[in-house]
């Protein structure tokens, strides 16, 4: 899919999948006990019925066929990352997997779905986004794998969901809670360290790596709240407008003719 059907697909998609909280289930409160208690905010029926609908929809069948996708989940009861390949790979950790499983698994938040049991004898899987919400890594990791050594990497661009806001733990329960939702899921260390380690540990130069991340007004825009694409849109627009040279210079490396 294009970027501008899967905008259109999610906006069809996520009022099933995401349906508006009471005030207390909705708060912080509300969330924690649901933490607490082993719960998830959301059913995850209609997730997966949505995701079954749309690969069927854009592929003609829920089969493990596709090209060049890697997906990143971990086990439910570890902190390792695992990956799942839709091509062919001697480094699979998950064999046959679907797709809509896959796309299960990698949607499985903590604290808003439940894990997923994939493979025999089954495993449960969870988002790897807790603590590998940037997998730039894990995909060059995949690359020195796929390709041969010595291969020059072109281009690589990054792209994330919006910079966090600093917070003050403070003593009450709502901003602990907050901090270390951020503490788990901040892409923007992630993308320092490599950033640093790049040229050195993978051979990538400067002028081919490319980060794009919005800057401010999506601090306080959570995954399950989609009646704020409005505010995404104008905080993503705000943000290009500002970084519409490195747009263009992403652009021409991603059209320079390169040899194999």
């Amino acid at each position: 899919m294009d970027i501008e059907t899967c905008i259109d697909e999610y906006l069809d998609i996520a009022p099933e999948i995401f349906p508006v909280e009471d005030t207390i289930s909705g708060s912080a409160f509300g969330k924690l006990l649901k933490v607490v208690r082993g719960r998830q905010r959301f059913d995850p029926r209609p997730l997966e019925s949505a995701i079954k609908r749309l690969v069927t929809k854009h592929l003609g069948d829920q089969a493990t066929a596709g090209e060049n996708t890697l997906f990143r989940f971990r086990t439910s009861n570890t902190s390792e990352s695992h990956k799942c390949n839709v091509y062919e790979s001697p480094w699979d950790v998950v064999d046959d997997c679907p797709i809509w499983q896959a796309c299960r698994a990698t949607s499985a938040a903590p604290m808003f779905f439940p894990p997923i049991e994939i493979g025999r004898p089954p495993t449960a899987y969870v988002d790897g986004g807790l603590g590998y919400n940037n997998p730039i890594r894990g995909l060059m990791e995949e690359s020195s794998h796929i390709w041969p050594s010595g291969r020059k990497v072109g281009c690589v661009v990054t792209i994330g969901t919006g910079v966090l806001m600093s917070r003050d733990i403070g003593r009450t329960i709502k901003p602990l809670f907050e901090c270390l939702k951020d503490m788990a899921t901040d892409t923007e260390k992630v993308g320092r360290e490599f950033e640093e380690e790049m040229k050195y540990k993978y051979g990538i130069e400067q002028q081919v790596y490319f980060r794009f991340n919005v800057q401010h007004g999506l601090e306080h825009v959570g995954l399950e709240e989609w009646k704020e694409m409005d505010r995404t849109k104008v905080a993503t627009q705000d943000y290009l407008r500002t970084q519409w040279s490195q747009v263009e210079r992403c652009a021409s490396q991603l059209f320079q003719p390169r040899g194999m």
